[in-house]
C-alpha cells in the first residue's frame, strides 16, 4: 500500500485549494503584482528619463558650438552682418530661449517633484 502518497496528495491539494481561497494572500497576490506592475513602470520612465535628458544635452551642445563658431565667425570677419544689423541678435536670442525652453522641460517634465513625502 502506498499511503504515505496517499496522504501527502491530499495534504497538498488540500494546501492548494486553501491557499487558492484564501482571500488575504489572494489580496497579498494582487498586491504584489500591481507592485510589480509600478516598477516596471518606474523602471520604464528613468530610461526614457535618461534617453531624454541625453537628446537634450546633445541639442544644447549643438547650440553652444554653433554660438562659438558665429563669435568666432563674426570675429575673424568670415561673417559680415552689416547688412542685417538685427540678424545676429536674433539668432542669438532665439537660441539662448530654446536653451531656456529645453532647461525648463527637463526641470519641469523629466525630473518632476517627488511626490513619496507619506510612503
Amino acid at each position: 500500500m502506498n499511503t504515505g502518497n496517499d496522504v501527502r496528495k491530499i495534504i497538498i491539494s488540500r494546501i492548494k485549494s486553501k491557499d487558492d481561497n484564501d482571500s488575504d494572500l489572494s489580496r497579498l497576490k494582487i498586491s504584489a503584482q500591481k507592485e510589480l506592475i509600478e516598477l516596471d513602470g518606474r523602471k520604464r520612465f528613468f530610461n526614457l528619463r535618461d534617453k531624454w535628458s541625453n537628446c537634450i544635452i546633445v541639442w544644447i551642445t549643438s547650440f553652444i558650438l554653433f554660438h562659438i563658431g558665429i563669435t568666432i565667425g563674426v570675429g575673424t570677419g568670415k561673417l559680415d552682418f552689416h547688412g542685417n544689423d538685427l540678424l545676429l541678435p536674433s539668432i542669438i536670442i532665439e537660441n539662448f530661449l530654446q536653451i531656456v525652453g529645453m532647461g525648463y522641460v527637463v526641470i519641469k517634465f523629466l525630473y518632476p517633484p517627488s511626490n513619496n513625502s507619506g510612503k
